[in-house]
Parts: C-alpha cells; structure tokens; sequence
C-alpha cells in the first residue's frame, strides 16, 4: 500500500448536515440580540451606506469565524501527544491509519490496523507518546484526514511551539468559503468527519466569543 501525503482529498462528499434556515436564524437572533439590522436586509437595500456595512458585516464575519475555528481546534478538541487523550474519537470505519515516524514523516510512517467505532486517540496514544520528541518541539493531535476509498487515514498536527499545522508530509489550514445559500461564510469540511463548530453555533462574532 502506498504511504499517503497529505493527499487524502478525494474522501468525502460532504452536505452541510442543518438546514438553510437554522444558520441563518442563528446569526439574525445574534444580530438582533446586538441591536443590528437583518444582513438580508442590508443587503437588499440601495443605499450606500447600507452595502458598505453589509460588506463590512461580511469581512467582520469571515474573519472571525476563522479565528474561533482555530482557536477551538487548538484549545477545545486536541491534545498533546505526551499526555493521555481525554477524550474518544470514534473511528467512522475499519481501517488503516498511518503514524508519522517523525516531523513531517521524513522517515516513513507505521500502519496501524483501526475498526469501525474503535477510538483512534488511544491507537495514537501509545506509540507517539515513546517517540513524541521526533515529532516537532510540541506535537498536538487535532484531529484525522480520511479517505473513504483507500480505507486510510492520516493525523491532524498542530505543533503549539512553531504555530504550524501538519499532516503527512505537508501543511494544512483551517478554510473557509462564502455559501450563496445562507449568504454567509462557513467551515470547509475536510473529509475528517469532525462536526465544524459553526454547523451548531454562530461563530461569526467577535473572537472573544462575546
């Protein structure tokens, strides 16, 4: 089997799983709550300053939306590789999973035979924790890429001290797309079967969370 890169790309085919009008009666409730017009609204309206707060709203948005998503992946759903995982994380099939031998897995990877509801934090657990020192000055598991087609699986790697995220033999980031259905900005869904936060809870306000 070949060893996977950060290719895991193809996996899945994802519906955002709310509808239309739950996300968008999340954000007007939180507009409102602040005392600040509808966005459909604003958008509708001719007027100039209308459409420069409109577009403002957005920019303000997009922009918080990415720093609450990395903020809740690096704090919320990680965990160091030297310390015991508190949390479970079901695996959504049977499969392989590929551990880095190293940073950037410059040295190959170990496979590791997963299945269906096993907990791929303890498989990871064990193994990294002996060789946490080859993985980055501080390695944190934020998570797994799947490919549902090769049945494999790859990690998710925050290194807290160089500020990067890695997976494979490369980088990855946290992406975020305008969607014409709510009119708004929401996650990319990577194909790691995580739920992003913003598809239960509108992120598009100020980082504070306030």
């Amino acid at each position: 089997m070949a060893v996977p890169t950060n290719g895991l790309n193809t996996c899945l085919s994802f519906e955002r799983p709310q509808p239309t009008t739950q996300w968008t009666s999340r954000r007007d409730a939180y507009r409102k709550e602040k005392s600040f017009q509808p966005l459909a609204v604003l958008r509708a309206s001719n007027d100039p300053t209308d459409k420069q707060s409109y577009a403002a709203a957005l920019e303000s948005e997009r922009k918080t939306l990415i720093a609450r998503l990395e903020r809740y992946t690096k704090f919320t759903r990680s965990w160091p590789v030297d310390k015991r995982p508190t949390f479970h994380y079901p695996a959504p099939f049977s499969g392989i999973l590929f551990l880095p031998n190293d940073y950037y897995q410059r040295n190959g990877v170990t496979q590791r035979r997963f299945y269906e509801g096993q907990d791929l934090n303890m498989i990871v657990d064990s193994p990294l924790a002996r060789r946490c020192e080859y993985l980055g000055p501080s390695p944190i598991v934020t998570g797994f890429r799947f490919d549902s087609q090769s049945d494999t699986a790859l990690i998710e790697w925050w290194d807290s001290y160089l500020d990067i995220f890695w997976i494979g033999d490369s980088n990855w980031k946290i992406e975020v797309y305008f969607d014409d259905a709510v009119q708004g900005w929401v996650s990319k869904l990577r194909g790691d079967y995580d739920r992003n936060l913003d598809l239960t809870e509108y992120l598009g306000l100020n980082p504070g969370g306030e």
